[in-house]
């Protein structure tokens, strides 16, 4: 069987993320797997790293797809695309993104109702709305009539799967909840050593994913100089890339941080594992990329109580705690407190029957499942 994921681009966004996780669940099954991104990447922006034997197809000949309006920009020329794509491929997944989606699903046309067909939706449509401005009814109008027409939408968050229902008339029946199948990522990985300059004698502190505004790491190094100025030492690892990394490292630097920036490393669970806490400082995510790949590794995770999938996975699994949105003192407070604690593992360690119930062979099973109905 082959599949074909299309993604935005090949910026560590959630999207990419998930495809790059899922990849080694799809390979292991023996499953072909391409990936099209349909965006190049932005000068100076590293792609996430994908598993060998994924093959990433070049970008396609039409225009570039940044923007919603107008909707029917290189719509010709995409509708041609997927045509070609649903005649040589037996399943296809759409990263959900704002910048394409729309087009994608309109440009598919009748095989977006079909079962070859599946949507990952990492944000809640009413949340992605709010960034929109004036351009959001006309979006959401187009939203609500193309939406429910799609046969299979996977999620890992339950605000989400609420969302599609209560906003967007999606039938509950199309949508399908997962974690992720980090299980299958264990054969990637290899033994780890910190760079020479960087050898830990003080707690390492975590932080994971695409690198923006809405991720917090700014706070989180003010936080970070706080702590240091009260004498309270700690290195940091910020593993990621994105718009705001240039800035973060200076700010690091002009700070007279400890602090690592290794974009993204082929191996993220050695990472994670060489890790004493992960901070999850965004304001809103989808998808708590970062949180699963803790808790899977056993790491405490230290969030706020904003992004939803987050919160849904501490609230219902424990592995962390969360604080109040917009308290960065109290962010710091807590901080502090896990960092002169011994035993802070321990402490915070899911057992593994819940791991292996959230990331393990089952969820891998379930995956290749709804993939491949």
């Amino acid at each position: 069987m082959r599949v074909l994921w299309v993604l935005s681009s090949l910026e560590g966004t959630e999207g990419t993320m998930i495809a790059a996780i899922v990849a080694s669940t799809l390979l292991q099954q023996g499953l072909a797997l391409d990936i099209l991104p349909l965006n190049p990447l932005p000068p100076h922006t590293g792609p996430y790293p994908f598993p060998e034997n994924v093959e990433i197809l070049d970008c396609p000949s039409v225009n570039r797809l940044s923007g919603v309006a107008p909707l029917t920009k290189g719509l010709t020329k995409l509708k041609g695309l997927f045509r070609r794509l649903y005649s040589y491929y037996d399943r296809i997944i759409l990263d959900q993104n704002l910048d394409f989606e729309l087009k994608a699903i309109m440009a598919s046309g009748k095989h977006h109702v079909d079962a070859r067909t599946t949507l990952i939706a990492t944000r809640s449509l009413s949340e992605l709305m709010a960034t929109r401005g004036d351009q959001a009814p006309r979006i959401k109008q187009l939203m609500q009539r193309w939406y429910p027409q799609i046969s299979h939408v996977i999620t890992l968050s339950g605000h989400i799967e609420d969302d599609l229902i209560q906003h967007f008339a999606v039938p509950s029946s199309h949508i399908t909840r997962l974690s992720l199948p980090l299980s299958a990522m264990e054969t990637r990985t290899h033994s780890f050593s910190w760079p020479e300059d960087f050898v830990p004698r003080a707690p390492v502190v975590g932080i994971f994913g695409w690198l923006n505004v809405f991720k917090g790491v700014e706070g989180l190094l003010m936080i970070a100089k706080t702590l240091y100025d009260q004498g309270l030492f700690f290195r940091m690892v910020i593993l990621g890339d994105g718009p705001s990394r240039k800035n973060l490292e200076q700010l690091a630097q002009s700070l007279s941080l400890d602090c690592l920036f290794p974009k993204w490393p082929a191996d993220i669970l050695a990472w994670f594992r060489a890790c004493d806490i992960i901070v999850a400082p965004q304001y809103w995510d989808g998808s708590g990329i970062d949180a699963q790949l803790a808790m899977f590794v056993g790491v405490p995770v230290l969030g706020y109580e904003g992004p939803s999938a987050v919160k849904e996975l501490i609230s219902a699994h424990g592995g962390g705690e969360l604080v109040e949105t917009g308290n960065p003192m109290e962010m710091a407070d807590r901080l502090a407190m896990w960092l002169t604690e011994p035993h802070i593992r321990e402490r915070y360690r899911s057992q593994k029957s819940i791991t292996d119930q959230l990331f393990g062979l089952a969820m891998q099973a379930e995956w290749i499942n709804q993939l491949t109905r």
